[in-house]
């Protein structure tokens, strides 16, 4: 495992593949509360509350995978946590990014999840989010955000959205927002059972 930016500001921070983090309470971050860069990664059965407690500058995200060109960030499974990020609208409570030139997938499943911006952002990768409770506080603009950024989404990415509790407040827009990289490029969004309520906009939009 190796170390990446911000090492004495996140709670957790490191670069590596089949690592596990569990059963810590994480909290009162001054930046994130776990950055991390890598594959086949588990992190389960973490309380997380209060990250990001600098004020300004960017990142300060509950789990945060970075989203460096030529990085994949593949095969990770985050389930079975609470995390609470409501103290800042302009941070997400679980973010997963990389080369969309690369296949990713990873899993996102039964975990509580609260936050005043985007709760998952999938951007740009592929996976399944599925038995989630998703709640987006006031501040929050989307509650699912699924797009693609780097790269041109060569790995052709598919993103599974099932059974899920998608909450919205006063100030969320959406529910589910997917940005479509290209009608040329394959890339399937499959959204299945879900429960949108709340939204002053849109539930899904796409």
């Amino acid at each position: 495992v190796g170390p990446i930016t911000d090492i004495l500001q996140d709670c957790v921070n490191g670069r590596g593949s089949h690592a596990r983090i569990t059963n810590s309470p994480l909290h009162d971050c001054i930046h994130a509360a776990v950055y991390w860069e890598g594959n086949y990664n588990e992190f389960d059965h973490n309380i997380i509350a209060r990250p990001d407690l600098k004020p300004g500058g960017a990142g300060g995200d509950g789990i945060q995978f970075g989203g460096a060109v030529g990085i994949q960030n593949t095969g990770n499974w985050i389930h079975h946590n609470i995390i609470d990020h409501s103290n800042k609208a302009t941070k997400q409570v679980v973010v997963i990014s990389g080369d969309s030139d690369l296949p990713m997938f990873n899993v996102v499943e039964d975990n509580l999840l609260i936050g005043a911006s985007f709760v998952v952002n999938f951007n740009p990768s592929g996976g399944i989010i599925q038995r989630n409770i998703m709640i987006g506080m006031v501040g929050s603009t989307r509650t699912l955000n699924i797009e693609r950024q780097l790269g041109a989404n060569a790995g052709g990415n598919v993103v599974i959205a099932r059974d899920n509790l998608i909450i919205g407040s006063s100030t969320t827009e959406f529910g589910v927002f997917a940005t479509m990289p290209s009608a040329t490029i394959p890339y399937e969004i499959m959204l299945d059972n879900n429960i949108i309520v709340g939204f002053s906009n849109t539930g899904i939009r796409a």
